[in-house]
């Protein structure tokens, strides 16, 4: 009898030694599960950039007037008021013919596809600044353009490439790039979604 209950009480031990042990390994399993999404909430990482829009405006050039959308962007540490080239015609037309008063803080022009492009100085007659930005919003390159020869033929103008697909360029008046600190493969934060949504 004596014996049976010491056998007993062994094997009471043995299963809640084996149970403590289970459980110690589940819990160990529990605790090195993915953790990649656990600090998804990071307060580090930059928010999203929304698009904010500012006031219209009119640019007259001869007998022709163009009305712009604009909006608040933000390129490094600084922000730009910048006037939003979202359709065929506006970006064809792009800061040509427009003097430094109305090229102001530059534009930015946005394309509905992402695809290697060139950029031209055709009737600019200031130097422009381009930044090229592909779908992830890394740069894929940087010109400093210089205006050309009055009434330079198109195929003798000089082209400034994308060099890798593109959605966004960024043009500023000559000489913004040299306070931007801008570097090829730097993530800008530009409100990319909202922009491809307007982008026609």
């Amino acid at each position: 009898m004596v014996t049976q209950s010491i056998g007993t009480q062994l094997n009471a031990i043995a299963l809640c030694l084996l149970v403590t042990a289970l459980l110690g390994t589940h819990s160990l399993l529990l605790g090195c599960q993915d953790n990649t999404n656990a600090n998804s909430n990071d307060s580090t990482a930059p928010a999203k950039a929304k698009l904010v829009e500012g006031e219209k405006v009119t640019i007259a050039i001869g007998d022709m007037r163009t009305t712009y959308r604009t909006a608040k962007i933000a390129v490094g540490k600084k922000h730009f008021q910048m006037k939003l080239a979202i359709t065929t015609e506006t970006r064809i037309r792009g800061l040509g013919k427009m003097t430094e008063k109305q090229i102001g803080q530059g534009m930015l022009f946005a394309f509905p596809n992402a695809q290697i492009r060139s950029f031209v100085m055709r009737d600019c007659p200031k130097p422009i600044d381009i930044v090229f930005v592909n779908p992830d919003g890394l740069i894929t390159a940087i010109h400093k353009m210089q205006p050309e020869k009055e009434n330079t033929e198109e195929y003798n103008l000089k082209s400034y490439s994308s060099k890798w697909v593109s959605v966004i360029a960024l043009e500023f008046i000559g000489g913004t790039l040299d306070t931007l600190d801008l570097k090829v493969g730097q993530k800008l934060n530009l409100p990319l979604d909202d922009l491809k949504r307007i982008a026609k």
